[in-house]
């Protein structure tokens, strides 16, 4: 008689409770962070997205892992599941969608003052309307990224931030983690003021102002403005890059 055993150890339940982000391109490569319960450091995990796209997972903690998405051949939403044996997975229902990848064409205007502010219509394609309702959806201006106004699947109005004078690139993201690498640019410029005509007027208001400097370009579709301290900004007209006129507005007190 012949006897022999093997050791079998239970593992708890992995559950998922949610993922972020929950989209991502069809490239594969988005680093998802799945929250859940069960996860245990000492054993590999594995990310399953989709029926048939299992990777290794990072254990975070027991109730948060990382992994990285594969790639899909066509836009779907697949389901995220986590397995501690690489056999068996959970059925939690947690969805990722993957979508093709947006690209940036053009910008309108392509150029403002380093002191950012100017609002920008951004066209292109694949500007996913989920995207932008989950709040992924954003703009990069070199190394800083902006929240955007989603009017259509080609179009987006965003603010530059504020930035140095100098050349930047502008990238799109989806899921606000990767960004595309389309070459389009925003130049920021340095606009100088150095006359102000006339220098005063009275508390009233009603002064007709002129600015003189240089690097003043057209404006977005907001328009222009003058700011005056300590009083709203009023409307402002442009005579050429070097001419400002405003009207001044009423203020509180002399000074």
């Amino acid at each position: 008689v012949y006897a022999a055993s093997v050791a079998f150890e239970y593992l708890p339940v992995a559950s998922v409770s949610s993922i972020d982000p929950s989209v991502g391109l069809l490239a594969g490569s988005t680093q998802l962070r799945v929250r859940g319960s069960g996860f245990l450091p000492s054993v590999t995990a594995f990310c399953r997205i989709g029926l048939h796209h299992a990777v290794v997972a990072r254990v975070v903690s027991g109730t948060l892992l990382e992994c990285e998405t594969p790639s899909h051949t066509q836009p779907a939403l697949v389901g995220v599941e986590v397995s501690l044996n690489g056999l068996d997975y959970g059925e939690d229902g947690v969805l990722f969608e993957y979508q093709a990848a947006g690209s940036l064409a053009e910008l309108s205007p392509s150029k403002g003052p380093s002191e950012g502010g100017t609002l920008v219509n951004a066209t292109g394609s694949g500007f996913a309307a989920r995207s932008a309702a989950l709040s992924y959806l954003r703009v990069r201006f070199g190394a800083v990224a902006v929240p955007v106004v989603w009017v259509s699947t080609s179009e987006l109005r965003v603010v530059a931030p504020e930035h140095a004078a100098s050349l930047v690139s502008v990238e799109l993201t989806l899921n606000d983690q990767q960004f595309t690498s389309d070459g389009v640019h925003f130049e920021y410029e340095a606009v100088l003021l150095h006359t102000i005509e006339p220098r005063t007027g009275p508390v009233r208001g009603g002064t007709a102002v002129v600015l003189l400097g240089n690097r003043i370009h057209a404006p977005g579709s907001l328009g222009l403005f003058c700011k005056f301290a300590g009083s709203s900004a009023v409307g402002a007209t442009r005579d050429g890059e070097g001419t400002v006129r405003c009207v001044a507005p009423a203020a509180s007190s002399t000074g």
